[in-house]
């Protein structure tokens, strides 16, 4: 019987190094280039005018059976102004003569 409980034992302690070690890999940050919003989308997808953006994104739906988030389809962003850095203004300089 001592067998038994120490097999048992052993596995379940196993089963605990294994998750607190976590041997999934793990995903490196996407390093983005750029001013960005907070919506994820860049500059360019926003209107300068209406401030609104252009860009498109995932639609998520709650599933009450698995009790999940899960992807529906693409649909408009929903960010009504960029929030993201400023972009440097542009300044027109005539040469000047020599």
């Amino acid at each position: 019987m001592t067998g038994i409980l120490e097999i048992a034992g052993g596995i379940l302690a196993i089963g605990f190094a294994f998750r607190l070690l976590d041997w999934r890999p793990r995903q490196k940050p996407v390093k983005r280039e750029g001013a960005w919003c907070q919506c994820g989308h860049g500059l360019h997808d926003h209107d300068p005018e209406t401030h609104r953006c252009h860009g498109r994104t995932k639609l998520y739906r709650y599933d009450v059976n698995t009790e999940e988030e899960v992807f529906n389809t693409y649909g408009d962003c929903t960010c009504r102004q960029y929030d993201g850095p400023e972009k440097l203004p542009e300044y027109y300089l005539p040469e000047l003569e020599k």
